[in-house]
């Protein structure tokens, strides 16, 4: 995946759609989960499987994540728990994980790995470079 959010904002504008409209403002969380499982995938199917998602109900219409029933749709997988902490610094994370930013009052989720962002659904987003990290994601299997 590369920018799947920045093509669905892109489709949205030739073909309407109300997923394709979610998936273009509200799906870096769900896309940085896919990235967070090893779902690699190309832009275009990325997007494919987030609107099935939403069919599904593992997410909701604005591509907020139900997050037991979404993994468990992408990997076949059942989650234990899911929980949340806070942060100030992306510096002490080792290995992977799911990352909330936050940019005064515009949030964005980005996927980091050893210390740095590696994964971003628009690219470069401006809440991620000019933004603090607030959460952490946790999922424990």
């Amino acid at each position: 995946m590369n920018q799947p959010q920045i093509l669905a904002e892109e489709l949205n504008k030739v073909f309407p759609n109300p997923k394709l409209e979610a998936i273009g403002k509200f799906s870096c969380c769900v896309l940085t989960l896919m990235w967070y499982l090893g779902i690699d995938q190309s832009d275009i199917d990325a997007i494919k499987t987030v609107a099935s998602l939403i069919d599904t109900r593992a997410l909701d219409g604005e591509c907020t994540v139900y997050w037991f029933p979404a993994v468990e749709a992408l990997t076949g997988r059942k989650l234990k728990n899911v929980s949340e902490q806070p942060i100030t610094s992306i510096k002490k994370i080792k290995g992977k994980a799911i990352v909330k930013f936050q940019n005064g009052s515009q949030f964005h989720w980005g996927g980091v790995e050893n210390g740095k962002v590696v994964f971003d659904s628009r690219g470069k987003s401006k809440t991620i470079a000019e933004g603090k990290p607030v959460l952490i994601k946790v999922l424990e299997f």
